[in-house]
């Protein structure tokens, strides 16, 4: 048989339970409120995607890229290009074969839309990164800086 609390122990149940319940109600309400903020940050992510969705590729880059790097090959040699600060770094045979591409007047029709964006070493920097991708034997990886808009990566 069980023996019966004193009005002691029931009261030292009673504050432990009451404890108990305020740490749990806190903890719910800091749940709460992140819950609350993650929400909102994903109702602002959502439309941001929409809007951006909206926005053909071609409009959003035509405007041109902070920076960028292309690893690859150009005739079996490993070549590295980067643009940044408005500065061109490439082989010398990676920017002979882009002018070439230039020359022989190659286009790049990003969205299928009929506007292309015509190959230029000169022009902006989407068109002097897809020129000089074209240049390339073959393309290992493309990092893209596009920092001022805050969507891209850093070189």
């Amino acid at each position: 048989m069980t023996r019966a609390l004193t009005p002691v122990e029931l009261d030292a149940r009673l504050f432990r339970a009451l404890a108990n319940s305020r740490a749990a109600t806190s903890r719910a309400a800091q749940l709460s409120a992140v819950s609350r903020r993650s929400c909102e940050q994903s109702a602002r992510l959502r439309l941001a995607g929409a809007a951006r969705r909206k926005t053909p590729a071609l409009d959003r880059w035509r405007g041109g890229l902070e920076g960028f790097r292309i690893e690859g090959e150009v005739d079996g040699v490993r070549t590295v290009a980067t643009f940044q600060d408005g500065r061109l770094a490439c082989s010398a045979e990676l920017a002979a074969r882009a002018e070439v591409v230039v020359a022989m007047g190659e286009t790049f029709d990003c969205d299928g839309d009929g506007e292309a964006i015509a190959a230029s070493l000169d022009d902006s920097s989407t068109a002097l990164m897809l020129t000089l991708m074209r240049a390339f034997s073959s393309i290992d990886a493309v990092q893209i800086a596009a920092g001022a808009r805050g969507d891209g990566w850093s070189l």
